[in-house]
């Protein structure tokens, strides 16, 4: 991008109409970009100028740069000039990490049932009166562990005070769960998808399961539904 390019010399200074072609431009930028301070360019309407400062500027994102020039004509005019490119570079690596993406994984349909959110907390009884009475969630089912509240499952954390578990750890955090027909196939997904299984599958209380990470480390329980006989 140019700015300034063409300026008017001011009343009684008129000067001859060129007309400013794309190209010209085009080829003038490229003139710039290989120049050096102190060298002399010819500017789109045929003007002799002389670089007098050129600089990068601090970049605008990570994949643009502005290029800066300031040129003084041979008529007493300053012109700046400035260039916005994208870095050819880190155009490579967005596209790099875009194939790494694995769509060419054989996946297989998931019948999901329900789900929940499991959320840990450390007052039971002060959760579960902000999300029944506050919120206006019905409590659906509970005991001294847990307290359903819709789709959200309130757990107590084991007798432990707010400061005594740091927030970035498992304990803490929120917990996707999903009740689905049949394991294997959203087993075998996530398998080839490639994200971490925390643990593979498993029984509990009667029911199999297996617990992994999504793309972003948040933590998935996956339950086979209970069949009906």
């Amino acid at each position: 991008m140019a700015e300034n390019l063409v300026k008017n010399q001011g009343a009684g200074q008129a000067q001859l109409a060129i007309e400013t072609r794309k190209k010209h431009l085009d080829s003038f930028l490229e003139k710039l970009a290989v120049s050096n301070h102190g060298d002399i360019v010819v500017i789109p309407d045929d003007r002799k100028a002389n670089i007098s400062d050129r600089q990068q500027h601090q970049p605008l994102s990570k994949t643009t740069v502005a290029n800066y020039w300031k040129v003084t004509t041979v008529d007493g005019q300053t012109l700046y000039i400035t260039k916005l490119s994208r870095q050819k570079n880190e155009m490579k690596d967005e596209s790099h990490a875009v194939s790494e993406f694995p769509h060419e994984i054989d996946i297989k349909p998931v019948n999901v049932c329900q789900m929940t959110v499991k959320l840990p907390v450390v007052n039971l009884e002060k959760a579960r009166f902000f999300y029944e009475r506050v919120l206006g969630l019905k409590v659906e089912k509970e005991s001294k562990a847990l307290v359903r509240c819709d789709r959200i499952v309130l757990k107590q954390l084991n007798n432990l005070k707010s400061s005594e578990v740091p927030s970035n750890t498992p304990e803490r955090n929120a917990t996707i769960c999903l009740e689905i027909k049949l394991l294997e196939p959203a087993y075998n997904n996530a398998v080839q998808f490639g994200v971490k299984i925390l643990q593979q599958i498993s029984s509990k209380q009667g029911r199999r399961f297996f617990r992994c990470l999504d793309p972003d480390g948040n933590p998935v329980e996956i339950y086979q539904a209970k069949m009906d006989f």
